[in-house]
């Protein structure tokens, strides 16, 4: 099985709010854990200096999946931090979102038809902190993989599925 390619394009964040959001200079870090082979280090979208608390990135960053990551199934996680650039130079960290990658990849296939979604952040405290809007394009090996493994008896459930309903929904 040859490895598969998952673009994701980081849109923009919406709401987030850390002091004084006019001043929020924001990024994003994306990164897949679980990861057998480590293939998927962190990437990072350039910092918005100009949007404060509603910051715009339209950036890509590309995941490839070989054969053991795609065995891991569901212990793959998409795990996306937004974060403020302090006056310092350093980064504090706004807020978190975190999504089991396989059911995530299902549900933009099936239920938003690839159209961008938005997905709830949270804070480290776990209260909601704005949303961030991306979108998603897959090989069409990937999403042959995942219709078939959506088939499969006991991968991925109904609670999965209602659960990332919650977290991401399409954009209008």
């Amino acid at each position: 099985m040859m490895a598969k390619n998952i673009e994701i394009t980081l849109i923009s964040a919406r709401d987030i709010k850390n002091g004084d959001e006019k001043n929020i200079r924001a990024l994003a870090v994306a990164w897949i854990t679980n990861d057998p082979n480590n293939n998927n280090s962190n990437q990072r979208t350039p910092v918005d200096t100009t949007n404060g608390g509603n910051p715009i990135w339209n950036h890509v960053i590309t995941f490839t999946l070989d054969k053991a990551a795609l065995k891991q199934e569901g212990l793959l996680i998409l795990e996306i931090a937004i974060y403020t650039e302090t006056t310092s130079g350093e980064e504090e960290e706004i807020g978190h979102i975190s999504l089991p990658l396989m059911g995530f990849l299902q549900s933009v296939r099936s239920q938003f038809g690839g159209k961008p979604v938005s997905c709830q952040i949270r804070k480290p405290s776990g209260e909601s902190e704005g949303n961030l809007d991306m979108s998603v394009k897959m090989d069409f090996s990937l999403k042959r993989f995942l219709k078939n493994l959506s088939k499969k008896k006991g991968v991925h459930g109904g609670l999965l599925g209602a659960h990332l309903l919650v977290l991401a929904a399409p954009l209008l």
